[in-house]
């Protein structure tokens, strides 16, 4: 159906663009003279472009998570300043409660001016000055340190490539050339021989800490192996017809001898 629809397609298949086999057969589907193939290869240092981009939506990440910080803490400041409030007043109305009960057993008798006073007092104990938390009126503005402006590419939370995937196909990835039906190859970040320095570099790498579940031995491995099991087998069966022998005088006392 697709030479039937002229337009610009892009095909964003991860393994099958890294794959030459599967890179020449999705060509197929685009062979009509209408359609001009182009391979763009975005690999290797990223531009400024991308750079910022990716500075911009780390900031933002970062930010989000100060903010957080910040309200949790506030929040809880806040409710250690509630509570204390709320103690320091059960212990006056405690403390309040003590001295009249004392009062009123000594029969002490205070005129107007130093009940005045006393309330005046009270009202001054009661005065909650406000303490600074230290965390401001607003949350810290977030800043990208050294480490992690080297940080261009972002982890993703869901791997591009599934892992099986991955440890089957390794072996088989490869940069798209012209001669695979491309009518140009483009790259976009660095140039060609420095992409494929740079896939090398990761295939290496990806060798290193991916766990290849395909591997089959060679042919020459597998005639060795048969070959070692059958001479195994043939050394059992002579032991086997060995110990079925009848044991003569000698080897008889030889046994007595060994037990001793």
């Amino acid at each position: 159906i697709t030479p039937m629809v002229p337009r610009n397609y892009v095909v964003m298949e991860v393994k099958s663009n890294l794959v030459k086999e599967e890179r020449m057969e999705t060509l197929k589907r685009f062979n009509t003279p209408n359609f001009k193939k182009v391979a763009l290869v975005v690999m290797g240092e990223p531009d400024i472009q991308f750079k910022q981009k990716a500075y911009t939506a780390l900031l933002v990440e970062k930010q989000a998570r100060l903010d957080t910080e910040w309200k949790a803490k506030k929040a809880a400041a806040k409710r250690q300043k509630e509570l204390q409030e709320m103690r320091r007043k059960a212990d006056e109305q405690r403390k309040k409660k003590l001295e009249e009960a004392k009062k009123k057993e000594e029969g002490e008798t205070k005129d107007e001016e130093m009940k005045e006073e006393e309330v005046k007092k009270e009202e001054v104990k009661q005065e909650v000055k406000d303490e600074d938390d230290g965390l401001g009126d607003e949350p810290p503005r977030a800043e990208l340190t050294d480490a992690e402006k080297k940080k261009v590419f972002r982890g993703a939370t869901v791997a591009d490539l599934a892992p099986t995937t991955l440890s089957k196909f390794l072996q088989q990835f490869t940069l798209p050339e012209k001669a695979e039906g491309f009518d140009e190859v483009k790259f976009l970040w660095d140039t060609a021989p420095k992409c494929k320095e740079y896939l090398r570099k990761w295939l290496l790498e990806a060798k290193r800490t991916t766990l290849i579940e395909h591997l089959q031995p060679a042919p020459e491995f597998t005639s060795k192996f048969m070959a070692w099991q059958k001479q195994q087998l043939e050394w059992q069966q002579k032991q086997n017809v060995w110990k079925a022998k009848p044991k003569t005088d000698e080897a008889k006392a030889l046994e007595v001898r060994s037990s001793l």
